[in-house]
């Protein structure tokens, strides 16, 4: 970003959204049914123009599970049984292959997060950072944009969660916006409108999003082990 722009810099950030009108309480107010938000980004980058996006960063697990243990042709043996049975993950090389190398995407857990901490941080904040990395193949970053009408929606749910749930001290139940009236008292124009808001959300996660760059492994800064660019990933 600083080759880019010389301006730019990157900040540590704590809890935000203290400032948000749903936050801000007086004793003659009746915040009753809004839920009290605040989020917490891994950063804030900063312009000169006053512009602010939140940096979100993500580590792609290098490990995968093996069903099947790989038995070799010595199965009579104990020990490459023992052996091969515990051989019960590998480490994969992550390929970036979103939406079948059609579009770069968010993945679609992280677009209310990525929402969330834009609204936190206020409305100069129309944009996200989000860095996807991985342990061996290097990171991808994107930049995701603001969507006010999303994040409308969002709190029309989260307030309903709130008053319905929240408030009364209610538990849940499984798919509680999903269920009809019998079950939940959930109206079907409201299970309607919920459907409504996934499909949004899918949508979100690709059309809102902007590639910025692929960064091969060389460029990323790791921790250095006893063998640097060799750092192994199993501690022991």
């Amino acid at each position: 970003f600083a080759r880019n722009n010389s301006g730019v810099t990157l900040h540590e950030v704590g809890m935000c959204g203290a400032g948000l009108p749903r936050n801000v309480s007086s004793s003659d107010d009746d915040s009753s049914g809004n839920i009290l938000v605040g989020a917490s980004p891994d950063g804030l980058l900063c312009y000169p123009n006053g512009d602010v996006e939140v940096v979100e960063v993500k580590n792609h697990c290098p490990y995968s599970y093996v069903i099947s243990d790989r038995r070799g042709k010595n199965n009579s043996n104990n020990n490459n049984k023992k052996r091969n049975k515990q051989k019960r993950y590998r480490v994969r090389d992550f390929v970036f292959d979103d939406a079948d190398g059609e579009a770069p995407l968010v993945q679609i857990q992280y677009v209310s997060q990525l929402m969330m901490e834009m609204l936190c941080v206020g409305e100069n904040c129309r944009s996200a950072i989000m860095v996807r990395q991985t342990a061996r193949n290097g990171a991808r970053i994107l930049r995701v944009k603001r969507d006010d009408d999303w994040i409308e929606e969002m709190m029309y749910w989260l307030d309903r969660f709130q008053t319905e749930y929240v408030e009364r001290g209610t538990p849940p139940p499984p798919n509680f916006f999903f269920r009809s009236d019998d079950d939940n008292n959930v109206s079907g124009a409201a299970k309607d409108r919920y459907l409504r808001f996934l499909e949004l959300t899918k949508k979100v996660a690709v059309s809102n999003v902007e590639l910025l760059v692929d960064l091969p492994n060389s460029e990323i800064q790791r921790a250095a082990g006893a063998r640097p660019g060799n750092t192994p990933l199993f501690l022991g």
